[in-house]
């Protein structure tokens, strides 16, 4: 049972870091007119996302940090190519 609680709080971290970044890369586009500022906006804001939830969440553990935000960049990526794709 706490193998399926600590599994469901990264995923509800890394599924929620890149949602964070990705509404930071929209916001960014409105203030900032390289997409480089904006996409490292999204990144930095998707790694300190994943890392504030992560501390509050899961106390601290080196290794859950390093899985949240690489989940979270990759997702991050993943929201960024797909809309792209849309417009």
């Amino acid at each position: 049972m706490i193998y399926f609680t600590l599994f469901s709080i990264i995923i509800f971290s890394a599924v929620m870091s890149p949602v964070i970044g990705f509404l930071f890369y929209q916001a960014g586009s409105r203030f900032f007119p390289s997409m480089l500022i904006q996409h490292l906006l999204g990144i930095g804001a998707t790694a300190l996302a994943g890392s504030l939830l992560t501390k509050l969440l899961l106390f601290g553990i080196w290794y859950y940090y390093a899985i949240v935000i690489s989940l979270g960049i990759i997702l991050y990526i993943v929201f960024i190519k797909s809309s792209m794709n849309i417009k």
